[in-house]
């Protein structure tokens, strides 16, 4: 690794990023995450193409639906800010942990879905436009 790639934000070890990389195989780029379909707007082909043309990681450019961003959130606020019980055996903790994560996304989250959607598509909307404008200043 260089040293300027070393010390770039997206490779610049830290808490979130402690230098551990996979590659995996192509064949199984379809099965991650941010390129499913039914996680993601984006088709991994054209994240592929746009990350071509822009240099940009094709994982940063895909647009993640917000019901996956809605997921991730509260599986990431469990694991922070609650305690699961472990149990008897160990494979309880993993129970109990799908157990809280869905009671949370069902009864707290979808009855309030639409709220979340819109608060997205507003936030969207808004960064589209700043681009827009700064694109259209550079142009």
């Amino acid at each position: 690794m260089t040293e300027a790639a070393a010390s770039s934000p997206e490779t610049a070890a830290g808490p979130w990023n402690p230098g551990v990389q996979s590659d995996l195989p192509a064949a199984f780029t379809p099965l991650i995450t941010v390129y499913r379909p039914e996680h993601v707007e984006t088709p991994l082909r054209d994240a592929l193409e746009m990350s071509d043309l822009c240099g940009l990681p094709a994982r940063q450019l895909t647009r993640i639906k917000p019901w996956r961003l809605v997921v991730h959130e509260v599986l990431i606020r469990v694991m922070s800010d609650l305690s699961v019980p472990v149990g008897e055996v160990y494979a309880d903790l993993g129970v109990n942990f799908r157990s809280i994560v869905s009671a949370i996304l069902r009864e707290g989250v979808e009855p309030r879905l639409g709220e979340v959607e819109a608060a997205l598509a507003a936030l969207r909307a808004e960064a589209d436009a700043v681009l827009r404008r700064e694109i259209a200043a550079i142009l």
